[in-house]
């Protein structure tokens, strides 16, 4: 018996008072002394794919293991399949379980991984059985942390793939321009390109970065998507990126594709350069600006209108409506873009 310590409970706390490495050796026994377990996994497994729909793409990989039981009962087996590699952390890809009724003597059994979760992980290559667990109305009976590795090696693109694919097209663009001729624009709209081989209603989510890696601003919407192709316009605002300061290249990052009950059916975690652009092609436009609405410019009357609406002198500004609908509550960071855009005409 190794590790042993002991501690003193004092005014309600656990304190540390002494300890042995090896603390005592016991008497030799044989295991075949104690009492047998329930049931226990032999240690033989094997693998293969199955293909329900006859397309040539495996639906799912099974993995059968052998247990030995010594009481017939119903079990419930569990186990996860991750990526082989050299890594502590190497990358779950899918969970099962299967709940079982074992005769006494030899059983093989069968877990089932879902074929599109290894069309998503994009990996080569053999995988690993870990976790591997064996429990009754009771409790565990038998657990392996490492079970085995698959003795084939498999391609993801052997596996059925997502309901949705991100097929890698895309473009990039600013959209949305203001009325006032200065070139300034509401949105950075990205297209991207799904496949959808069962049509229904999605969700698409994005996220863009400025050079620097800093997050600048998302995109989320349930989109109902067609059969075949689909070219999905994503709007991001342009006051986020006018708010950020940084001009240069950006990227979307962290898009996915989920099903309306939040599952994962294709993401790419970094998606796409998308060029260079200049947040000030994304100010506010000249007309929403135009808060004294007396000469249809901006001029440091519509600054001084502006300040008086904040401080609580006035209740409103001209084209208040225009300026919510485009850019939200009128607020001083405004403001100081109204004087930027008269520095910018003067």
């Amino acid at each position: 018996m190794k590790y042993l310590n002991l501690y003193k409970k004092e005014e309600g706390v656990w304190n540390y008072k002494d300890s042995k490495y090896e603390a005592y050796t016991t008497l030799s026994y044989n295991y075949t002394q104690f009492e047998k377990p329930p049931a226990y996994f032999t240690g033989n497994y094997s693998d293969f794919g199955i293909d329900l729909n006859n397309n040539s793409l495996y639906d799912y990989l099974v993995i059968n293991v052998s247990i030995y039981a010594n009481t017939k009962g119903t079990y419930q087996i569990s186990g996860e399949i991750y990526e082989d590699c050299n890594s502590w952390d190497c990358k779950l890809i899918d969970k099962a379980k299967n709940e079982i009724n074992l005769t006494e003597g030899m059983n093989l059994v069968q877990l089932k991984f879902d074929g599109k979760e290894f069309y998503k992980s994009k990996y080569n290559g053999k995988f690993v059985l870990n976790n591997l667990q064996l429990i009754d109305k009771i409790g565990i009976v038998d657990y392996k942390y490492y079970a085995t590795r698959t003795n084939s090696s498999y391609n993801s693109v052997q596996f059925e793939h997502s309901d949705v694919l991100i097929i890698g097209n895309w473009t990039s663009e600013q959209y949305g321009n203001y009325k006032d001729g200065n070139k300034t624009y509401k949105f950075l709209l990205i297209q991207v390109d799904l496949n959808a081989s069962k049509l229904g209603e999605y969700i698409v989510t994005g996220e863009i970065y400025d050079e620097n890696g800093t997050y600048v601003s998302n995109y989320a919407a349930n989109l109902n998507l067609t059969g075949g192709i689909n070219k999905v316009a994503m709007k991001f605002a342009g006051k986020d990126i006018y708010d950020n300061g940084i001009s240069g290249n950006f990227y979307l990052k962290n898009l996915y594709v989920k099903n309306t009950y939040g599952k994962n059916l294709d993401y790419k975690d970094d998606a796409y350069a998308l060029g260079y652009y200049n947040y000030t092609s994304f100010l506010l436009a000249e007309e929403c600006m135009d808060f004294d609405n007396s000469n249809g410019m901006v001029d440091i009357f519509d600054v001084v209108a502006g300040l008086e609406y904040l401080s609580g002198e006035k209740d409103s500004v001209a084209n208040y409506e225009c300026l919510k609908h485009n850019m939200g509550d009128l607020n001083l960071s405004d403001m100081f873009k109204v004087m930027h855009k008269i520095l910018d005409l003067s």
